[in-house]
């Protein structure tokens, strides 16, 4: 029987369990609060809804976005090489991270995803990965 010595080194710093090699984590940002919000449905669009819950938990994403040690403000020189596209997931990453309260709409980034792929216009039901795949698609 092995003796605990008080610290647990099968956890990491936010209390998640380690994985084999992928034990170190990004550093947490303590500027961000937990993007624990809600997206109001814009119509039929789910699909839209639960990718982009899934994109806001995507910490390497956020960090892209974001890096430590910014004041979360964008240079005028990277602003000038974002597209639309690009802008609109960055605030929507801001809002959801750090904007106030608890329900966000984000109709901009949807209309955005439609200029790009206008398959997405109107209140029919899509598929939760075509959408991720022309948002992915469409940045840069």
């Amino acid at each position: 029987s092995t003796q605990s010595t008080g610290a647990n080194n099968e956890y990491n710093d936010r209390g998640r369990k380690k994985q084999g090699k992928i034990s170190s984590e990004l550093p947490i940002q303590e500027s961000f609060g937990n993007a624990l919000k809600g997206l109001l449905n814009l119509g039929n669009t789910c699909f839209f809804n639960s990718v982009m819950q899934n994109i806001t938990q995507t910490i390497a994403l956020r960090d892209w976005f974001f890096p430590a040690g910014t004041d979360n403000s964008v240079s005028e020189a990277k602003q000038s090489v974002e597209g639309p596209l690009t802008r609109a997931l960055r605030n929507f990453m801001l809002n959801m991270w750090k904007g106030s309260g608890e329900v966000f709409a984000p109709r901009n980034l949807f209309s955005e995803i439609c200029k790009k792929a206008p398959r997405f216009n109107g209140y029919h039901q899509q598929d939760a990965h075509e959408l991720l795949r022309y948002l992915l698609d469409g940045l840069n």
